[in-house]
């Protein structure tokens, strides 16, 4: 049985969930990038979404930029995604995890009870 504290068994088990951690902060980016584009959003004409760049994107909101950053980490219960949100000049505004399935750990909103998750489409508009 392998060990779980074993410094090849966390690489192993960090690499087989990258990709499915990866693409759900591409999911993530391409949500927050619709709240710039899409005919529907209510703040298209305060905000603006640069492409992804290695793992982080900006965002200028208001006359504010934002700088959204991808990392790996892992915790007792396996791999996650971390994004750090933080205002251009340094500041830290937020951050949150996500799970390989896109499950993410940020508040719902008032009277939401579905699962709040980084690869959803809806998420931007909830």
């Amino acid at each position: 049985m392998p060990n779980l504290d074993d410094p090849l068994e966390v690489l192993k088990r960090l690499s087989s969930n990258y990709g499915s951690l990866a693409a759900g902060f591409k999911s993530f980016h391409g949500g927050v990038a619709r709240l710039s584009d899409d005919m529907i959003s209510p703040i298209k004409e305060s905000i603006s979404v640069s492409g992804l760049q290695d793992n982080s994107f900006r965002v200028d909101f208001c006359g504010r930029v934002y700088e959204f950053e991808f990392r790996v980490a892992m915790d007792e219960t396996g791999p996650l995604g971390r994004v750090v949100c933080r205002e251009v000049d340094g500041r830290l505004s937020d951050s949150f995890t996500f799970r390989p399935g896109g499950s993410a750990d940020v508040e719902k909103p008032a009277n939401y009870t579905l699962p709040i998750a980084v690869n959803d489409p809806a998420g931007p508009y909830i």
